[in-house]
């Protein structure tokens, strides 16, 4: 891929800026690339249902139910940033197919390169193993971060009411836009399947006859970095709050 992108914006997540790249790659042209979306306030009032701006209204509106107790918070904040590093430094490790950190998880392997025979020519690479392994790493993420995130309201929950309330909410908005969530990721791999054949029909010249397909899992494995990043913004906001609190 190309690492100019004169149509992305500055505020962009990374992983909205690689994908952005792929279809400008796809067009031809940056200029052909959608224009920015509306403002997020104005998204997010679309996509919440009624059912889920009832249960966020009343999180919102949610009375204190003790005094706060803000030392809790110290002794809640030290293991979570632990395992929030635990967390992201496995799910890297297993991104980068390194087993050594798994943490007993099942390796999750890089499908195996053809091998090139001179005489009979370059081998077909199809995309199918591909797509089932970055769809594996997507859903080796959503499980662990799942988790993860619903430890950090727990113990925002037994800081203080202030906190508890920001675990309520963050509980709502989880279980409101967690299918539209899973469904724009879900399309990914399409753009990356659209990638992958763009450069076996056209492999860089002095490459050898699989030469690309080292590019292409480069580029792959960006994206799965560039979506963990992405995924991780919501835990990284609760922890962050956990850890602020015995100074407001």
């Amino acid at each position: 891929m190309s690492r100019h992108l004169p149509r992305a914006s500055f505020n962009s997540s990374r992983l909205i800026r690689l994908l952005a790249e792929l279809v400008a790659e796809a067009v031809g042209d940056p200029r052909q690339v959608r224009p920015a979306p509306p403002p997020f306030a104005e998204r997010l009032g679309q996509w919440l249902g009624f059912t889920d701006a009832i249960a966020l209204s009343g999180a919102l509106n949610a009375k204190p139910g003790r005094t706060p107790d803000l030392s809790l918070c110290v002794d809640e904040a030290q293991p979570e940033r632990a395992a929030l590093n635990r967390v992201r430094a496995a799910l890297i490790a297993s991104i980068r197919g390194d087993s050594s950190t798994q943490s007993g998880r099942a390796r999750i392997r890089l499908p195996a390169q053809p091998r090139l025979v001179p005489e009979e020519g370059a081998a077909e690479v199809v995309f199918s193993p591909y797509r089932r392994y970055y769809m594996a790493h997507q859903r080796e993420i959503a499980s662990a971060l799942g988790q993860l995130r619903a430890d950090l309201r727990a113990a925002l929950a037994r800081c203080s009411p202030a906190l508890a309330q920001l675990a309520a909410i963050d509980g709502v908005l989880d279980q409101a836009l967690g299918e539209r969530e899973r469904n724009l990721l879900a399309g990914i791999p399409d753009l990356l399947e659209q990638h992958f054949v763009r450069l076996r029909s056209k492999p860089a010249t002095g490459l050898p006859a699989l030469g690309w397909l080292n590019p292409f899992v480069a580029d792959m494995q960006a994206i799965l970095f560039a979506e963990l990043e992405l995924r991780l913004q919501p835990a990284l906001g609760l922890l962050a709050a956990l850890e602020d609190a015995p100074s407001s």
